[in-house]
């Protein structure tokens, strides 16, 4: 979404735009809170979790272990019978992070590079940076 702002906002500074899985919104002149954008597009509910004012992951992600979880099961890790901890509709299953096989979508060195990231400053502004980005559609 950021891709589509930034290409609208600054044309000249952009030639192609190629996104893949985030839909275009337009700009909106109404202010649309994301429990209600979610009731019409329920496969943004994860942004409910990710943005939540009790900061439901920052709660989970206190720790390398934790953000390691995390970002394991956002990308793709599974139970040893299949089952997956992250859907678009409800966010991370944090029940199930701990229990995860790590996921075959990012190298052991590329998980490592990114909880010691996020480990400096935690998850909570990228978190909440996503919701507010995803709630503010309004200009």
């Amino acid at each position: 979404m950021i891709a589509y702002r930034f290409a609208l906002t600054y044309p000249s500074f952009v030639t192609h735009v190629f996104t893949c899985a985030v839909p275009y919104f337009a700009t909106m002149e109404n202010f649309i809170p994301t429990d209600v954008l979610v009731n019409f597009l329920p496969t943004l509910g994860y942004q409910l979790q990710f943005g939540s004012k009790e900061g439901i992951i920052e709660s989970v992600t206190k720790d390398k272990t934790g953000i390691r979880n995390f970002l394991n099961a956002l990308y793709g890790g599974y139970t040893s019978d299949g089952k997956v901890a992250m859907t678009a509709e409800k966010g991370v299953d944090l029940d199930l992070m701990s229990s995860l096989k790590r996921s075959p979508f990012v190298s052991e060195d590329e998980l490592d590079y990114y909880v010691e990231e996020y480990a400096r400053n935690g998850l909570a502004a990228p978190c909440k940076a996503r919701f507010s980005f995803i709630t503010s559609i309004q200009d």
